[in-house]
């Protein structure tokens, strides 16, 4: 009896060790939460912009996903939205499936006002941010002509997910405004040579983005911070400039994209107007093109380079060498900044490029060689000078425009250059991240390998260690 008694005690003692064991794993689990990315491209990993969002959000926001199951997107938007739900306790993920819980679904849809299927919500106190499968994903559809379906070539998540907590949880938004009055592009205009895809992608960054004229103001707006004027073709009135002056020194943010204007009677670049403002802050906008022989591309004229070369700044520095397509771009020159402003170079073509000014030889014969009269390379085509405000100048507006900004790395470089000028370091360059296509390839032998080892080998040692136990108990 007391055998008895002992024996029982003892299987209780276990019970209560393993149940006490059990209870210390899954408390050090929960508070020492960890996870691993094992793919190769870290489609899972937070950047380190996004760990800084979500260091520093100042509320609570759930975020509801109703999202077919069977979506293509699925898994990786789930895996990654419980990265951010382990990252911050401010972040609260709920999961409904809108087929198996269709009543919940339908309640969510009315409450939130949901107008689109696999849709994604942010919810913060009254600000709701809707996300959506075509913002989560870029596709490859060049299948389609065979009879194919659409194949994913880059997940997106991060950079929607981290633009949606922003926009949900910042009070103050920025305004940015586009600068009008001498045919520089409109924010408004949906035509190729518009912006209105790369304002698009501002906006969903929580910016609030208007064209804006300084004609017969005597000042910049006190909502603006952020100033752009993207390819003017006809020169700023100096009350424009004065008005521009007041702006940057009071620590303003400027972006100046400033084409070459040709004059076709005197074959050369038409002065922009800005020449000597800009030259008061130690940048100089350069009356050529830059040509880089190394850098174009097929069936186009040597007018139309991409540049890859950037120099280290907060705006490049995430780029990672996606280069930058210029359809046509003047080289720009830095000189001696005032005091308490710095100069630098933001990127410039490679060592054989130079900034042709035998513009009629290329327009006529649509070739270019460097000559005596040429600067040599490499040749910055967007720089840089910083003090109390901001002045940025780039060779080209083109590269920003409907029909332009998807190319190789533009929508990246001028987002990066507004968060930039905005003081919103913490949003540059959350690239797109490739999605693996995993595949395994067995020859026969490897399949012959396997079916031994699985099915023979395998259940072969249970019988044997089976009948192992069984003769040690008979014994």
């Amino acid at each position: 009896m007391r055998k008895k008694i002992w024996e029982t005690t003892n299987l209780g003692a276990a019970f209560l060790a393993a149940a006490v064991l059990l209870v210390g794993i899954n408390w050090i689990g929960f508070r020492h939460y960890k996870r691993w990315d094992l793919t190769q491209s870290k489609v899972y990993s937070l950047s380190e912009q996004s760990r800084n969002v979500l260091k520093g959000l100042p509320k609570d926001i759930t975020i509801y996903v109703l999202f077919d199951n069977q979506d293509v997107m699925y898994d990786n938007l789930k895996e990654l939205l419980h990265r951010y739900e382990a990252a911050s306790p401010r972040i609260r993920v709920k999961v409904i499936d809108p087929e198996k819980s269709m009543l919940e679904a339908k309640k969510l849809v009315e409450e939130l006002g949901i107008t689109q299927n696999n849709s994604i919500v942010f919810a913060c106190g009254d600000k709701k941010k809707f996300v959506y499968s075509t913002d989560l994903a870029e596709y490859d559809y060049s299948g389609m002509q065979f009879g194919q379906q659409p194949t994913l070539k880059a997940f997106k998540g991060e950079e929607a997910i981290t633009s949606a907590l922003l926009n949900v949880s910042e009070d103050h938004q920025v305004k940015v405004g586009f600068l009008q009055g001498h045919g520089e592009k409109s924010s408004t205009d949906f035509t190729p040579a518009g912006l209105n895809q790369a304002v698009e992608q501002l906006r969903k960054d929580n910016y609030i983005v208007e064209d804006v004229s300084l004609l017969g103001k005597p000042e910049v707006p006190a909502a603006f911070t952020v100033l752009a004027g993207m390819g003017p073709k006809t020169p700023p009135l100096p009350q424009e400039l004065d008005v521009l002056k007041i702006f940057v020194d009071g620590g303003g943010a400027l972006l100046l994209a400033l084409d070459p204007e040709f004059d076709m009677k005197a074959d050369t670049i038409k002065p922009t107007g800005f020449e000597d403002f800009l030259k008061g802050y130690g940048l100089i906008p350069d009356s050529d093109l830059a040509i880089d022989r190394g850098k174009t591309l097929p069936f186009f004229g040597p007018e139309v380079l991409y540049v890859d070369s950037f120099r280290a700044h907060a705006i490049t520095d995430k780029m990672q060498r996606v280069p930058v397509l210029l359809p046509i771009a003047r080289s720009v020159t830095t000189a001696t900044a005032p005091e308490g402003w710095k100069v630098q170079v933001l990127m410039e073509t490679s060592p054989d490029g130079w900034g042709e000014t035998d513009i009629k030889t290329l327009l006529e014969k649509k070739t270019a060689e460097p000559d005596a009269r040429d600067k040599k390379g490499p040749v910055p085509v967007a720089a840089i000078s910083e003090g109390k405000g901001k002045v940025l100048l780039i060779g080209d507006s083109d590269f920003a425009t409907n029909s332009q900004i998807q190319n190789l790395g533009n929508e990246t470089f001028f987002s990066n250059t507004i968060h930039y000028l905005a003081q919103r370091e913490k949003l540059i360059a959350i690239p797109p991240k490739p999605v693996e296509h995993v595949s395994l390839t067995l020859n026969g032998g490897q399949m012959r390998t396997i079916f031994i080892i699985v099915v023979l080998l395998m259940p072969a040692l249970a019988i044997a260690a089976g009948i192992f136990v069984w003769k040690l108990r008979r014994a």
